[in-house]
């Protein structure tokens, strides 16, 4: 069965609020169904696994894992994970600080040492 992506796309666009972040979403379901040969569990498994390749941080990850599983809901597909299959968001990446471990040590060092103003 030959499955027009395009479509897919188009009615999960049509299912989204029209707000700023649409596009957004949208990005995702794209790259998804640009990236994959098939809709199912062992393409949506290999397309995560390419995301971590890509160094996605774990919260895109699953961000994008949710984005695909409301594009397979809203175009009537079969969803083959259960509850609780998402990919995990550890609690060290939830609160991993913006600046590099270095830049902060540097920054600890220069106020030990007077040099900030």
């Amino acid at each position: 069965m030959v499955i027009d992506k395009s479509k897919l796309l188009s009615k999960y666009a049509d299912n989204l609020a029209k707000s700023k972040n649409r596009n957004h979403y949208l990005s995702y379901a794209k790259d998804f169904l640009e990236h994959t040969k098939g809709l199912d569990r062992a393409s949506i498994e290999q397309y995560i696994t390419d995301l971590r390749k890509r160094r996605y941080k774990p919260g895109t990850v699953n961000f994008a894992f949710r984005v695909i599983r409301r594009l397979f809901k809203v175009n009537n597909l079969e969803w083959e994970f259960r509850q609780g299959e998402a990919p995990t968001i550890g609690q060290r990446d939830e609160y991993r600080p913006q600046l590099s471990p270095r830049i902060i040590e540097m920054m600890i060092q220069a106020a030990r040492d007077g040099k900030l103003y």
